[in-house]
């Protein structure tokens, strides 16, 4: 094993999650596995089992007594090649050792000011989609001026329900991946009245495009039983949840439509499980998001970014604001970045309404393709 330069390491921090626990986060350089050695006690990287497709982040849970008690850390690795054969061939095993003087140690009210761009909404545009469903074009600005551009759709779950979109509206997922519009037109031919679709859930784009957390459709889990991630859905009565099988396992039975996401960010109207160390959340991305209002209705957000001059994106804390602006209880993170996709169903075909970071020039074959996807039906 070779001891490799500390600018392998991009960040190290913590912070106190309660008396008897801190959060370590570690950022790599380089896609990586990796298991943190304290005082020769081993740890494992806590979110390898709930957010396999983060290659460059490493989260550890450490006991205060220890971490308190350390002068430094040894970060051991494996290179991620050794898990896939999409990445390249090296192979390494290495270590860093980590001087605990340089660690910086964060409080979350900083870290939420920090990431907090100030996002003020400057023009709404409304248009009704049909009975039950209206979507906005949001135009808005940072503290800077620089803009963000969003687009919403609202729904009143009396007229609109969620039926899960998967590749060709079936339910298999090893090596299964399909564009947001291929799912929405596979439900169409399959009787479903699809009126808009959006993208769901995470997924392993390099590998078995398995979903990373719960998907549920037609009340028939096809993946992630027993995940630990949240999840928005509609039930069987069709009221729309955004929970988690540790806090509503009964949902197991009465979901009719599932899908998972990183973080319920916010929770009773309040900013809630952010994670403010991880340059996913407080990096301005591309977004998209599930909320359910405090009027029972429920709302999917899209945010463009990654095109400084027309949108530049938003953090999760971003997210929380402007979810609560639009008078949002509970919100969820779902994927985001090039997979970004709002489409709104006009006459016999789907409108692109939002600018996917990967869509550089306007061809379908740069539209992402994904695994599972939401999309709104109307009730017959």
């Amino acid at each position: 094993m070779k001891e490799l330069p500390n600018n392998y390491i991009v960040s190290l921090k913590h912070i106190k999650i309660d008396d008897e626990t801190y959060k370590t986060v570690i950022e790599s350089a380089e896609r990586c596995y990796g298991k943190l050695l304290i005082n020769q006690n081993e740890h494992i990287e806590a979110y390898n089992d709930i957010e396999p497709f983060a290659p460059l982040t490493h989260v550890y849970f450490i006991p205060t007594s220890e971490y308190e008690k350390s002068s430094n850390f040894i970060f051991e690795f494996e290179n991620k090649s050794k898990k896939s054969d999409f990445f390249d061939e090296r192979g390494d095993f290495g270590f860093v050792n980590l001087n605990f003087k340089e660690i910086d140690v964060c409080d979350t009210a900083t870290l939420i000011n920090n990431d907090d761009h100030h996002i003020e909404i400057q023009k709404i545009d409304s248009h009704k989609l049909c009975q039950g469903a209206e979507y906005l074009k949001i135009h808005a600005a940072d503290s800077e001026n620089k803009p963000t551009v969003m687009f919403a759709l609202i729904a009143d779950s009396q007229y609109i329900t969620v039926h899960t979109g998967t590749p060709d509206d079936g339910y298999e997922y090893i090596g299964k991946k399909q564009t947001v519009k291929g799912e929405a037109f596979a439900a169409i031919a399959n009787e479903h009245n699809v009126i808009a679709a959006f993208n769901a859930d995470f997924f392993d784009m390099f590998g078995d495009c398995k979903p990373s957390g719960v998907c549920i459709k037609n009340s028939k889990i096809i993946s992630g039983e027993n995940s630990k991630r949240p999840f928005f859905g509609v039930l069987n009565d069709n009221t729309p949840v955004i929970s988690n099988f540790s806090k509503n396992p009964e949902y197991r039975e009465k979901l009719k439509s599932a899908v998972s996401g990183r973080e319920i960010f916010l929770h009773n109207r309040k900013i809630n499980e952010l994670s403010l160390l991880e340059s996913f959340s407080y990096v301005r991305h591309p977004r998209t998001a599930a909320a359910i209002l405090n009027d029972g209705r429920f709302m999917i957000l899209v945010v463009d970014g990654r095109l400084p001059d027309y949108s530049n994106g938003a953090s999760i804390v971003d997210l929380a604001r402007i979810m609560q602006n639009f008078g949002a209880k509970d919100a969820i993170n779902l994927d985001g970045g090039g997979s970004s996709t709002f489409l709104i169903k006009r006459n016999d075909d789907f409108l692109m309404l939002n600018t996917p970071a990967d869509l550089h020039q306007p061809t379908d074959h740069l539209i992402r393709e994904v695994f599972d996807s939401i999309l709104l039906t109307k009730i017959n």
